[in-house]
């Protein structure tokens, strides 16, 4: 979205983007980082849900997060 929305000229865009903290221990999830920050997408907002459980139990039972 951000890289259409660049090719058009669209000023004032914004991403909206909300992970789980369950999510977050996805590969997924980080090998996107990198790019984001290579482009300088700020027009990304993300917004995690730490609520401390994933999909069928706890996020600290498979792999705590720390703080």
């Amino acid at each position: 979205m951000v890289f259409a929305k660049r090719q058009n000229k669209c000023s004032g865009f914004r991403a909206y983007v909300i992970l789980g903290d369950g999510e977050l221990q996805e590969g997924q999830i980080w090998e996107s980082l990198p790019l984001a920050a290579n482009e300088r997408m700020s027009e990304i907002v993300v917004i995690i849900d730490a609520n401390k459980y994933q999909s069928d139990r706890s996020v600290a039972a498979t792999l705590d997060l720390g703080d």
